[in-house]
């Protein structure tokens, strides 16, 4: 009877590549939603590269060593990934900043912030005040949401000035809101007037930027910066959506029709990616049963043609 060629096992070091594989899988996916949306590291371009990076050395060492099934999941994996992070950068973003801005308005703060000040400032006066007294950096630094502990500590981001500059705002009377550019990292302020309206106040820019007052058309038209996606107002417990204030297209991203729009498209991708994984499965079955019928009729004939060697 002829020999039957048995499967060889796969090596050590292919099951080692296999195993490094789907690390790799894992942690490019995952450092999307995990650093660049709740770690804050999405603001640090080498956040970016390090992603992208991680997903380059998985692309090479899996097509080498994985099949075409398994590549395929993994990739749909870090896609479904990717995917989820916007809407968790926001999530994140909105419930951090609107936790900051319902502490600014505490006895406590006004108290202590009056006493350090020792007298009346306007709201353009806190602005050369605030740059004496903290310094911008982008140094690794302890960040926080406390007006107080950022003031002691004596170094912060645009984040750190918007959350002091509010304290202090509110200490001399005025009603000052903090302003998140979502997804274009930036943290600023809003003082209303007593005209009624509101006027952006960006004191990390320094005291002696004139660009620091007012100019709503500041990241539309300042190199660098773009036109914000997604900007909101904080005061106390109120969120109010104020993207059309520093845009002029009359964007607006919290329309029905935007929202519906990406709803759509959001609910399309998670969908095919789902799809994906599971047609893949599917395949996998179908293949599976395929080799085994295959695997079956091979036999069969193979017993037939011994019986007709038998026989002769």
């Amino acid at each position: 009877m002829p020999s039957v060629t048995q499967p060889k096992p796969k090596s050590k070091v292919s099951k080692i590549n296999i195993s490094a594989c789907i690390l790799l899988a894992a942690a490019s996916g995952l450092i999307f939603p995990i650093n660049l949306g709740m770690g804050g590291g999405w603001i640090s371009p080498w956040a970016w590269i390090g992603a992208l990076g991680l997903v380059a050395i998985w692309f090479w060492l899996s097509y080498r060593s994985v099949g075409r099934t398994a590549f395929k999941r993994m990739f749909a994996f870090i896609l479904l990934c990717v995917i989820s992070t916007m809407p968790l950068v926001v999530a994140i973003n909105v419930s951090s900043t609107q936790s900051t801005a319902m502490k600014l308005q505490t006895t406590k703060n006004i108290a202590y912030f009056k006493t350090v000040l020792g007298r009346s400032y306007n709201y353009t006066e806190l602005i050369v005040w605030e740059n004496q007294h903290l310094n911008f950096t982008y140094a690794n630094i302890a960040r926080n949401d406390d007006p107080i502990k950022i003031y002691e500590y004596g170094k912060g981001r645009c984040q750190e000035f918007a959350t002091l500059y509010a304290a202090l705002c509110i200490s001399q009377g005025y009603r000052c809101r903090i302003v998140d550019n979502i997804l274009n990292d930036h943290v600023f302020n809003e003082v209303l007037q007593p005209n009624g309206t509101w006027i952006r106040v960006d004191a990390s820019l320094g005291e002696n930027d004139s660009r620091a007052v007012g100019y709503p058309m500041f990241f539309v038209k300042e190199k660098g910066w773009g036109a914000p996606i997604l900007s909101l107002g904080f005061e106390n417990s109120t969120i109010i959506n104020v993207t059309s204030t520093f845009r002029n297209d009359g964007f607006d991203p919290l329309s029905p029709t935007v929202i519906t729009i990406l709803s759509v498209l959001f609910a399309f991708c998670i969908v095919a990616i789902t799809k994906f994984l599971i047609l893949t499965k599917q395949t996998d079955k179908r293949d599976t049963a395929k080799a085994d019928n295959n695997k079956h009729v091979n036999v069969t004939e193979q017993k037939e043609n011994d019986v007709l060697v038998i026989v002769s």
